[in-house]
């Protein structure tokens, strides 16, 4: 073991909320071929760390602790899989809101030293990646802070309600500001192979402290994504989605037969008494009498089994880039579908089927699946439909089984995965990339 390896172990008992265990599980390498430290999302999970910038920049055991939950906060929020193109300004903003919640948990001096060493308190956009000066108390603003970055950093640091969308505006606006260069950035930024963690230790840790989140942050919900908020445009009508049309369809038959209203059956027939038959009427008035006549024989009522499907719908952060898509889809099958739809993150909210044709979603930004599950046991469905990414953490074996009951149909998005929901799922589709 290294010495540089031997630091990072003695960093794990400062680790808390479960971070612990994703360090625990990951490969501790040192390579020159980054600048700071990553964490690649392919093959073998890994902890990439360049040693002489830890030497150079973490001189105490908070400062590499610092470096090592920033970089465990991208794992977490899976910022590459939320946008399908990530610029620098995306970077600086996903780095902005990760170090404000490490800032926000830890505001002692020690655990704050490592950021007001990288970023200067009067440089933009430096200012955006670490405390205000006077933080945890007032901040002290230098005097050329700009109006806008009080405000973020404001809303970042002391208020508690300001997102990612609050600090990638404010960069936009100032792009013609950036002079010099964006700043050294803690962590990966680039692209990962996306969809779900690949190692099962892996996703596993993750998933055990994502279910038990917010770590004291309101920003932050049950949900890998749920530190940024959820911007919906109303969808585009588009043609209807093959596999959610075979999903509805068999979450209908299998699922509602013995609910389905009574239905009586009508079978063309030729019968001995008068109808109102135009044909036998002619032949009646021309001096004809007609043997039979056209009408029809009605058989026993039966139970139909195509009732409209309870739908639910996932509108975490994780799936803000699929949700245009997924509502302009579920609308586009409104004949099969439920008059209301559920859309599901922390908790479930009822939608009907016109606002959802307008883009409304009502969301608390994280991922419950065991939320969707209890309403769905609750409801007494026997035929129903999740459209989602996967990452819904955990479901109880009991609420497992009422999902098997109700006959679940489960729609990944593409890339997603089934793993979470692989015991609770009567048949698992995958939506086409777009």
């Amino acid at each position: 073991m290294t010495p540089l390896q031997r630091r990072i172990a003695g960093c794990i008992p400062l680790l808390d909320f479960g971070l612990d265990a994703v360090l625990r599980v990951l490969t501790i390498e040192e390579t020159e071929s980054i600048p700071t430290a990553a964490i690649p999302l392919g093959g073998t999970p890994r902890l990439l760390i360049n040693p002489q910038f830890a030497a150079d920049v973490c001189p105490s055991d908070e400062d590499l602790a610092v470096l090592i939950l920033h970089e465990l906060h991208h794992l977490l929020l899976g910022h590459t899989r939320l946008y399908s193109r990530i610029s620098e300004l995306h970077n600086i903003a996903f780095d902005a809101v990760i170090n404000a919640m490490i800032a926000r948990s830890r505001p002692q001096p020690r655990w704050l030293a490592l950021f007001r060493r990288l970023y200067a308190a009067d440089q933009f956009p430096e200012q955006l990646l670490r405390a205000p000066e006077g933080f945890p108390g007032p901040p002290i603003w230098p005097a050329n802070t700009p109006d806008g970055v009080r405000y973020v950093l404001t809303d970042l640091y002391y208020s508690g309600a300001g997102t990612f969308h609050d600090a990638f505006e404010l960069l936009l606006r100032a792009l013609p500001q950036l002079l010099g260069g964006p700043p050294l950035l803690l962590g990966s930024h680039g692209e990962d192979p996306g969809g779900a963690i690949a190692d099962a230790a892996t996703a596993a840790a993750v998933r055990a402290i994502v279910e038990r989140w917010p770590p004291g942050d309101p920003r932050v919900g049950k949900s890998v994504s749920s530190a940024l908020d959820v911007l919906v445009r109303a969808p585009a009508a588009r043609r209807q989605e093959p596999v959610l049309v075979a999903a509805l369809l068999a979450a209908a038959r299998a699922g509602n037969r013995a609910t389905g209203l009574p239905e009586s059956r009508e079978t063309p027939a030729l019968i001995a008494w008068p109808t109102r038959d135009r044909r036998a009427f002619a032949l009646a008035a021309s001096g004809s009498r007609p043997l039979l006549y056209a009408g029809a024989l009605r058989g026993r009522p039966q139970r139909s089994g195509l009732t409209p499907v309870s739908v639910y719908v996932d509108v975490s952060g994780s799936v803000n880039e699929h949700l245009p898509r997924l509502l302009a889809a579920i609308v586009s099958c409104r004949d099969r579908v439920a008059p209301i739809v559920y859309q599901f993150s922390c908790g479930v909210e009822k939608v009907s089927l016109d606002e959802l044709a307008r883009g409304v979603v009502r969301t608390s930004h994280g991922t419950s699946g065991a939320a969707f599950a209890a309403h769905l046991a609750a409801s007494a469905t026997r035929g129903a439909v999740v459209i989602t990414d996967g990452d819904v953490g955990g479901i109880p074996p009991e609420l497992a089984f009422a999902c098997r009951r109700a006959n679940l149909q489960v729609v990944l998005t593409p890339r997603g995965s089934p793993r979470d929901l692989e015991g609770s799922a009567a048949k698992i589709y995958m939506l086409e990339a777009a």
